[in-house]
């Protein structure tokens, strides 16, 4: 059994060059990344197959609906309205199917029927765009996968309460803490790139809120507040460190010819440095 892996990777072909300039990858595989997992996971056959293909689909579109905007009552009955979808897409597009769906906390996630590359086709698809991007810009809704909605919704986050961002950019969750904390408490949303920092005020303007500050420090560093004797202490943190980032591959295709195992491993340390200092 322990040479099983060898004898494997011997059989495997090449492995997949890096995306040249101007080439657009559709081919979604890497023999090498379905081997580690499957030494890793240990899963079932069934159950890995169903792993490996779920990363080879494309992500579908979802948003979440910003409930402290004045609006988003009147934008939700436009959503729901399979008529004003149908009018807005026009007689000649295909169907849309818009999915509400229930798991979030009032109902407010929405999930598009089709993928991006598909509803680019579709004609009348502009008009839908342009709505999704004018509420999108104005904080009515925030563009955000299922799964990045998941962690500030486990903290059980109250209004009144303190939260700590660890790594906050590009601020998706962050944007959802803000709603959650409901105008009463802070969030301090950290960065450790400059960049993506300023990237992160760009987003969280559109949130209009007071009660949040945003800084730029490497998070297995971030200073203590207050003396010794009395430090202060966040009610909640959410530590989302740097990943290798291979679920990413169903929205950045260029992954599936770049993945390479020592790209975890490097982050390895840094991401238990983070996870310490935050629960610190």
């Amino acid at each position: 059994m322990e040479n099983q892996p060898k004898r494997a990777a011997e059989e495997l072909p090449d492995k997949p060059q890096k995306k040249q300039k101007g080439e657009y990858i559709t081919t979604r595989e890497n023999p090498y990344m379905r081997l580690y997992y499957t030494i890793q996971l240990k899963l079932p056959e069934d159950q890995m197959e169903a792993f490996y293909t779920t990363l080879q689909k494309q992500l579908p579109i979802t948003f979440r609906v910003n409930h402290n905007t004045k609006m988003y009552e009147n934008f939700v009955s436009h959503l729901d309205n399979n008529d004003y979808i149908r009018n807005l897409l026009g007689e000649d597009a295909p169907e849309l199917q818009v999915i509400k769906l229930p798991w979030f906390p009032g109902g407010l996630t929405y999930q598009f029927g089709s993928y991006r590359s598909e509803l680019k086709k579709a004609p009348g698809m502009k008009r839908l765009h342009g709505l999704i991007q004018k509420a999108n810009e104005s904080g009515l809704i925030t563009r955000q996968e299922l799964v990045s909605m998941l962690p500030p919704l486990m903290l059980d986050i109250k209004p009144g309460q303190s939260v700590v961002d660890m790594c906050a950019a590009p601020g998706s969750k962050t944007a959802q803490i803000i709603e959650l904390l409901k105008g009463q408490g802070c969030i301090v949303a950290n960065d450790v790139d400059t960049n993506r920092a300023f990237m992160l005020i760009h987003q969280l303007h559109r949130s209009n809120t007071s009660c949040m500050m945003v800084v730029n420090y490497p998070a297995q560093n971030f200073p203590s507040l207050g003396p010794r004797q009395n430090r202060f202490k966040f009610d909640r943190v959410l530590c989302d460190v740097p990943c290798s980032g291979d679920g990413a591959m169903r929205k950045l295709p260029m992954k599936w010819r770049e993945w390479n195992v020592k790209d975890a491993l490097a982050l390895h340390v840094l991401q238990l440095q983070i996870l310490q200092r935050a629960l610190n």
